[in-house]
């Protein structure tokens, strides 16, 4: 059978959970039959890994990302991304979230290959604009992001939920049982840093336990993607030195090893304030016992 490769449009170089979960996807790809590349607006960690694992990112030459207010900036990128899928010989698109699809579906669309959008989490008002795009089909992590997707009324009427997965063998290498015990409880939350998964309630939280005499650390192992994020990010710092938690509280940033860092926690914590699409934190700290 002739090899042939999709391309991946992620709009983040930074890694979050659909991101990782999309690097999973790649790294399992049945090579014989599809090669994965990836098409990303920027440089980033998540770039970074994937080339560690010999996969072809492609990223952009324009320096500044795209705004939807600017048309002419989110045309410059379709039509550099429909020349990568023709000069690349794609023969399929996997956008990654409504922001991918529309720049995916609309590159796909002028190249005259096919595209799938998967929506890995919650959905807002851009869908209403993204749903806009044909798009062949539409993969979603959950019956509940199935629900919030349909109201959005995307041009087409197939929509399949696809579980997301982990990689067991991650567990396996690092199960909590082969860390040393310590007598200090480690507490934490992975994830991109965002309002939506409630990095405010944990340090309130934390506080409490404090004042209770008990000793723990708080990591919070993630990054910030948008200007609204970095805000959050800030003011959750500010908290931090409210609350009197500076010894307690580790701002992480971006680990590339996430697997090892949450198995060396006590307890690992879903502080989402909204619905959780999927929750696919939840799963890998499940998996690590």
């Amino acid at each position: 059978m002739k090899q042939r490769k999709v391309l991946y449009v992620s709009p983040n170089a930074k890694k979050a959970g659909a991101e990782q979960l999309t690097a999973l996807i790649a790294r399992f790809h049945d090579r014989s039959r599809w090669v994965p590349e990836f098409y990303f607006f920027g440089e980033g960690p998540f770039v970074d890994e994937l080339r560690a694992l010999k996969i072809t990112c492609h990223t952009s030459h324009y320096a500044k990302p795209p705004r939807l207010r600017n048309p002419v900036s989110v045309w410059q990128r379709v039509h550099e991304l429909r020349d990568r899928i023709r000069a690349n010989d794609i023969q399929l698109v996997h956008s990654i979230m409504g922001y991918g699809h529309l720049f995916g579906g609309l590159a796909a669309r002028a190249a005259r290959v096919p595209e799938v959008w998967y929506q890995h989490g919650p959905t807002g008002e851009l869908d209403w604009l993204t749903g806009l795009v044909p798009t062949s089909e539409i993969f979603v992590n959950s019956q509940h992001t199935l629900q919030a997707q349909t109201r959005y009324r995307a041009r087409t009427k197939k929509m399949k939920v696809v579980l997301p997965g982990i990689d067991v063998t991650e567990a396996m290498r690092n199960s909590p049982a082969k860390l040393a015990a310590t007598q200090r409880i480690t507490i934490g939350l992975f994830g991109r840093i965002s309002p939506m998964k409630g990095h405010g309630l944990l340090l309130a939280a934390v506080a409490r336990l404090k004042q209770a005499g008990i000793s723990l650390t708080c990591v919070f192992s993630g990054e910030p993607f948008s200007p609204g994020d970095q805000q959050y990010a800030h003011a959750l710092r500010e908290q931090v030195k409210q609350l009197g938690l500076e010894k307690e509280v580790v701002f992480a940033g971006f680990v590339r090893e996430v697997t090892a860092l949450m198995a060396s926690c006590q307890i690992v914590v879903n502080c989402s304030v909204t619905p959780e699409p999927f929750g696919l934190t939840v799963v890998e700290a499940m998996s690590l016992g």
